[in-house]
């Protein structure tokens, strides 16, 4: 599974929290040290110098949401300790509307839900020990305006954040699959790749890369219409997924291109797969009803170590065999040999040589 981006609001939103309690802790510490609360004004004082030196290094800061739940954590007790102090106005409890929106914004759906569930049920317990015996804050108005109140702010902030995810994996989706054919696209193939690389050489496995063409795709849309060259493309793509295993991954480069990694495969396994798809696809009569023609393809097999260590010198040599398998007739799978000569690629490049340059 790939690891989800940290959303780009939590950041700005915790340095704006850290700025508003750096700022607040100097104004009540000088608020409270003239009440004669000393604790609650020195441990505000502290809270304040800790936000300020977390706000300036907050943009270096790579596990965000740990860092922003180890803040949290000392926040809120810090809120709850003021309003257990017996000298705090019952109106100070407004602060305890922060912790639902904050959490949440902050720690995401589930971590923010627990988050407001222990410091909401402690702040219910504290107003309730503090006020017990005050008829004019427990009675049944008053309670019922909190409660219906922090309910309100708790069940928003819920429903938002509930709907912010949602809308985040769609978009996520949307961003990183081919719109036609619904596998992933190349924006996706180097993220994928990297995480492959570290699992196969922490596992010490093979992983092999497979680059793949249709053979004379531009005479079929010429011919057929693109409509027909769509259709055709998907039905080459759901071939694609029929020949997968569950962890290897399947993407359209762009045209007529395909790209297929392959976890846990050497060059042998790659080549017979590749082979197996080329087969397959050449026995298909009727691929898409209008076209009266079969399709085949060229590929190239790269394997991690044999012919690179990394995503640039893998692809170059898979695109150097598939330039090969091209160049040589068409309808073959090449995954061994020599390099193509830099000139010969430069001469005569294939689109696909053409994408290496920009990932």
């Amino acid at each position: 599974m790939s690891v989800t981006p940290e959303p780009l609001h939590q950041r700005v939103i915790f340095k704006g929290l850290l700025l508003m309690v750096s700022g607040a802790g100097v104004f009540y510490f000088l608020i409270n040290i003239q009440r004669g609360l000393i604790g609650l004004a020195w441990t505000e004082l502290a809270m304040s110098v800790a936000s300020l030196w977390l706000w300036r290094n907050v943009d270096a800061l790579k596990a965000l949401r740990l860092w922003s739940f180890l803040y949290l954590i000392p926040f809120f007790s810090i809120i709850l300790f003021a309003l257990s102090d017996s000298r705090i106005s019952y109106g100070m409890f407004v602060w305890v509307l922060l912790i639902p929106i904050v959490s949440y914004l902050l720690l995401g759906l589930w971590r923010g839900f627990a988050m407001t569930c222990v410091f909401m049920t402690l702040a219910a317990a504290v107003y309730i020990w503090r006020f017990h015996n005050n008829p004019e804050v427990i009675n049944t108005v008053v309670l019922a305006n909190v409660m219906v109140c922090a309910a309100a702010l708790w069940a928003f902030s819920h429903i938002y954040e509930l709907s912010r995810e949602r809308s985040q994996r769609i978009l996520m989706k949307l961003a990183s699959r081919d719109a036609l054919t619904g596998l992933y696209n190349r924006l996706r193939l180097t993220e994928i790749f990297n995480r492959e690389r570290q699992q196969a050489e922490a596992q010490r496995q093979p992983l092999s890369l497979l680059l793949i063409d249709l053979d004379y795709f531009k005479k079929i849309n010429d011919h057929y219409g693109h409509d027909t060259g769509d259709q055709a493309l998907v039905a080459v793509a759901a071939h694609i997924r029929q020949h997968l295993r569950r962890r290897d991954s399947a993407f359209r480069l762009g045209g007529e291109e395909f790209c297929i990694l392959l976890p846990g495969s050497g060059r042998e396994e790659a080549h017979a797969l590749a082979e197996s798809l080329r087969l397959s696809l050449a026995e298909q009569h009727q691929l898409v009803a209008a076209l009266r023609t079969r399709l085949t393809l060229s590929a190239g097999v790269a394997t991690l170590g044999a012919d690179g260590d990394d995503f640039v010198h893998l692809y170059s040599m898979a695109d150097q065999r598939l330039y090969l398998a091209k160049h040589s007739g068409r309808n073959r799978v090449i995954s061994e040999g020599q390099a193509v000569p830099e000139h010969s690629v430069q001469e005569e490049k294939s689109p696909s040589s053409a994408l290496q340059t920009t990932l």
